[in-house]
C-alpha cells in the first residue's frame, strides 16, 4: 500500500477522523486583538493547509486560548489554534502541520 508523504494513513484528515474543510476559508466576522509581533526574521505570508508552521509561531504568545471567543471550533486533542498576522491557524502540536486556516479573522 502506498503511504502518503508523511507516512500516516489518515494524512488527509485532522486527528481523530474529523474531516477538514476542502479549502481554507475567510472569516465571516473579524475581531480586534492586541498588537501582533511576528518572530524576528520572518515576514508576512499566506499560510496554507498542509504546510509546516515553524516552532517560533507555535510559542505561547501566539496561542488563541479561547477559540470560541472568535467563533472558532474547539481544537481536537493534540492541536491548537494560533494567531499568525491576521489569520487563525489550527496546527498539530507535535509537528506544526497546518490543518485549518481562517483568513483575515483579526484586524
Amino acid at each position: 500500500m502506498d503511504r502518503p508523504p508523511n507516512g500516516h494513513p489518515n494524512y488527509d484528515r485532522p486527528p481523530y477522523g474529523r474531516p477538514r474543510p476542502a479549502i481554507s476559508h475567510t472569516a465571516r466576522h473579524r475581531y480586534r486583538l492586541g498588537a501582533y509581533n511576528r518572530p524576528s526574521g520572518y515576514y508576512s505570508r499566506q499560510w496554507t493547509m498542509g504546510a509546516m508552521l515553524p516552532s517560533l509561531f507555535r510559542a505561547q504568545p501566539y496561542w488563541l486560548t479561547a477559540p470560541g471567543a472568535y467563533s472558532l471550533r474547539p481544537p481536537p486533542p493534540g492541536t491548537r489554534w494560533v494567531r499568525v498576522d491576521y489569520d487563525a491557524l489550527l496546527v498539530v502540536d507535535s509537528t506544526g502541520q497546518i490543518i485549518d486556516v481562517v483568513f483575515n479573522i483579526f484586524y
